[in-house]
């Protein structure tokens, strides 16, 4: 028991000991810390508004990126506590950095395949947010429609959607060329194409008579099965 009051004793002791440190010695010391005028660092690029602070023995923390047409990329655009304010040594100074011009032309996508897609829009701080397949003329797997458009104003960190292309839907064939062959030929080269001749124009022409001219739809396009290709041929008269 006897020990136990002295162990107590000393305790009492120490924590006195203490309270009297603190008082005359660890307070005042963080009471009377040198003041330190806050410089003006917005504008600044960050590297150089970091080593400004850090210089004038306060504490610099980045913090969020802001987009803003008026600020280089990297740029200081707000500070706190402001310029001007008188802080202690070591204190915290909030920075916001600038992420430059927002509005960004739309890069084309068309003809790409999706992983260029997504390689081009990673490049602009876009993402792509929606993808449809449709059939299409077009080759497999390449965007034919995009939004927003080539041009369009947009803003960073903005979603695109594309439109993939799934190739020719079944029951659908390319238009064959006839263009330079005869009349009979032209039949034979669509039947066997499943399609039909159409509509025959004749022109009076001494050169290459019984020659198809022109041919509507064009080579390559999609048809369905059954459709009809018109023709312009030439006549001696």
């Amino acid at each position: 028991m006897k020990k136990l009051f002295i162990y107590s004793g000393i305790a009492a002791f120490l924590i006195i000991v203490f309270l009297v440190v603190a008082d005359f010695f660890i307070l005042p010391a963080y009471v009377e810390a040198r003041e330190v005028v806050v410089p003006r660092v917005i504008g600044l690029d960050k590297s150089e508004a970091i080593k400004i602070l850090t210089e004038s023995g306060l504490n610099p923390i980045e913090g969020e990126i802001k987009f803003d047409e008026n600020f280089e990329v990297d740029e200081i655009l707000f500070q706190k506590p402001l310029a001007g304010s008188t802080v202690k040594e070591g204190r915290r100074i909030y920075l916001v950095v600038s992420g430059g011009d927002p509005k960004i032309t739309m890069p084309r996508l068309l003809n790409k395949t999706l992983r260029d897609v997504e390689v081009t829009l990673s490049k602009f701080d876009l993402y792509l947010a929606e993808i449809k397949k449709e059939g299409s003329e077009r080759e497999r797997g390449t965007v034919i429609e995009q939004f927003p458009e080539v041009g369009d104003h947009v803003i960073k960190g903005d979603s695109v959607y594309v439109v993939i292309s799934d190739g020719p839907r079944r029951g659908q064939v390319r238009t064959p060329l006839i263009m330079g062959k005869t009349l009979e030929d032209s039949k034979q080269i669509l039947q066997r194409a499943s399609l039909r001749l159409g509509n025959v124009k004749r022109r009076i022409s001494p050169q290459l008579p019984n020659t198809v001219i022109h041919q509507e739809p064009s080579q390559g396009q999609l048809l369905s099965i059954g459709d009809s290709v018109d023709v312009v041929i030439t006549v001696l008269k």
